[in-house]
């Protein structure tokens, strides 16, 4: 492990309450949901609603909905925040909302048969964006006919440097733990943990906590964020192991589905609210603004008017990194959309962007001393793309990575580690 603070260089300010973001003036919706293309359902100027679906893959359970209520003006190839150009509907802002600033009424999802769940899920194209992000219901689906024995909540971001789960599970503490019932309900798990930063989150009081999880044993769960790597499975797990009692042990947990605070709220939303993923809650960052910002975003905002919004620029900015520092991606274009799996943006300025220039390997082992689960992260590099001999033994042990990144940060040659091994696993 290492202390956050020698991972984040910058100064991260306190946000004190969450924003909602201008409304975009034309928003751009990717017709892409985890790699399936979705056929259009409408067609140049018809006029749409906000939540409407406006694309689907039937075969896939794909759907696409309009973040806002306009025109269909345009259909074409857009850069994205992934880097790909993709095809994309532009609407332009008309109309009355569906959503925005009405009262929703609450829907009781306890007789609401799981396949019913499921299909509401998919039908609001809800991610679950605990790792790579992948479709909520297809997870539970798998489930179904599998012994399953618990389920795992992170209010915290894997990455240090993205503040988005921690904030939003302070803001929508009851939302999200209704939503994590409401999953652990819909996969027969006995058990949920609930993994919070032991020093900024308020735990709940026990009466509530019984409200919402009923039949289901609730075990919250500190952790020490202020060291990484803390988000991944593979830490999570160790922590609950760390944590449960002797008379627990007597029977092994293991965690079927993990998922984290936006999945949560956005999974009780799709259910008691009946609201599709139309939006997103991101962080801001970085020292390159005048300010950080917690913001509700519609989908198809650009990161333009996002940056602009917080107040421009007052360094001149080295790199725009989408989804945190550690495992993020630069973009190129800022006119790329938010996403349905933005949850960050931050902005460097000239003088704290290490140089990113690769050489070849020095071997200095940093890479394997700083690996939680002592690996050999360069001798696996060299192995899968320099095609150097490599025992069995050593490359089964790709299987192991968390793909934490922790080697990439302290590589002096900026080798892309993980991503490697990523690949061999």
């Amino acid at each position: 492990m290492i202390a956050v603070a020698n991972l984040i260089r910058y100064e991260q300010k306190h946000i004190d309450f969450l924003e909602s973001a201008y409304l975009p003036h034309i928003a751009t919706i990717s017709l892409m949901q985890d790699d399936v293309y979705c056929e259009p359902e409408v067609s140049l100027g018809d006029y749409v609603q906000e939540g409407q679906v406006i694309a689907k893959n039937s075969a896939k359970n794909a759907y696409i909905h309009s973040s806002i209520p306009g025109k269909i003006i345009a259909f074409q190839k857009e850069s994205m925040p992934n880097g790909k150009k993709e095809k994309a509907v532009l609407i332009q802002l008309e109309g009355e909302f569906t959503y925005l600033g009405k009262t929703r009424q609450n829907t009781q999802w306890l007789g609401i048969p799981t396949s019913q769940r499921i299909k509401s899920l998919y039908k609001a194209s809800v991610l679950n964006t605990f790792d790579a992000p992948q479709m909520l219901a297809r997870q539970i689906e798998k489930l179904q006919n599998k012994k399953t024995n618990a389920l795992a909540l992170r209010l915290f971001n894997a990455d240090p440097s993205i503040a988005s789960d921690l904030f939003i599970s302070q803001q929508y503490t009851e939302e999200i733990l209704e939503g994590a019932s409401l999953l652990a309900d819909s996969i027969n798990a006995k058990s949920v943990f609930i993994l919070y930063a032991q020093d900024s989150f308020i735990l709940p009081n026990d009466i509530l906590v019984k409200k919402l999880f009923r039949h289901i044993d609730a075990y919250f769960i500190p952790v020490k964020t202020q060291y990484y790597p803390q988000g991944t499975l593979h830490d999570i797990s160790e922590n609950v192991e760390r944590y449960m009692t002797k008379e627990l042990k007597k029977n092994s947990v293991k965690i079927s589905l993990a998922i984290d605070a936006i999945t949560a709220l956005d999974a009780y939303r799709a259910i008691v609210q009946n609201i599709p993923l139309i939006e997103r809650i991101i962080h801001v960052s970085g020292n390159a603004f005048a300010r950080d910002a917690i913001l509700k975003v519609k989908l198809g905002t650009s990161i333009q008017a996002i940056l602009e919004e917080v107040g421009g620029f007052i360094q001149k900015p080295a790199k725009i990194i989408v989804n945190g520092l550690i495992k993020g991606r630069a973009i190129s274009n800022i006119q790329s959309p938010i996403t349905s799996d933005t949850k960050s943006i931050t902005v460097l300025s000239t003088k704290n962007f290490p140089d990113q220039t690769q050489s070849p390997c020095i071997r200095c082992g940093r890479c394997h001393q700083i690996c939680p689960v002592l690996i050999q992260p360069e001798k696996i590099f060299q192995h899968r793309i320099l095609h150097f001999p490599l025992s069995d033994d050593a490359i089964e042990s790709s299987k192991l990575c968390t793909e934490c990144g922790l080697c990439n940060m302290v590589c002096p040659s900026r080798l892309p580690l993980y991503q490697t091994i990523s690949l061999l696993k």
